[in-house]
């Protein structure tokens, strides 16, 4: 039941590893001090009412592991600077408003988990996803995203679960996608 905002001054504990805020009734903005926890392994502020942009900041969080925004009220850009996070392995912005493109995170080879479907994404599904082999969900449901399902996609061999509903894609379903055996869940 903690409410109200994050405090800025939590930019001054240089030791924090772990920040996990979820399920309370937080608003307010992300502090853009955050890039300052240089040691933060885990940030989770999963189902409160938080509000604005994600700070272009965070992409100075070089030891961030797992990142989870869902279930706010977060708009704008994902922005680029995600896409510096190397030891990234969870990526978590559902249930948002954000919106334009998905941003490059071709960098992120130890991505395991992408989520960023019931946003408000546009634009085409990048090609490169193909190239990160460690996915195993990949979640773009209700968003905006058109064009075709890249071929790369067919590459993922750990890929479990591959949801694209609700988008405007078109074209025809890529045969690569029949290589794809540890998928379980297709949608």
């Amino acid at each position: 039941n903690l409410q109200g905002e994050i405090p800025s001054e939590f930019s001054l504990l240089y030791n924090l590893e772990l920040l996990s805020l979820d399920q309370n009734r937080l608003t307010g903005r992300i502090p853009t001090s955050i890039g300052s926890l240089v040691n933060l392994k885990v940030l989770s502020l999963d189902f409160n009412s938080m509000i604005g942009e994600i700070p272009t900041g965070i992409g100075s969080l070089a030891n961030l592991v797992r990142l989870s925004l869902d279930s706010n009220k977060f708009s704008g850009i994902i922005p680029s600077s995600v896409g510096n996070l190397s030891a990234l392995t969870f990526l978590n912005v559902y249930n948002n408003s954000l919106e334009g493109s998905i941003p490059p995170l071709q960098g992120l080879s130890s991505l395991s988990y992408l989520e960023l479907g019931n946003n408000k994404l546009e634009g085409r599904i990048p090609s490169w996803l193909g190239n990160l082999t460690s996915l195993q969900v990949i979640d773009f449901q209700d968003n905006g995203l058109v064009g075709r399902i890249p071929e790369s996609l067919g590459s993922l061999e750990q890929l479990t679960i591959l949801s694209l509903s609700t988008n405007n894609l078109s074209g025809s379903i890529p045969h690569a996608l029949g290589n794809l055996h540890a998928l379980t869940q297709l949608y």
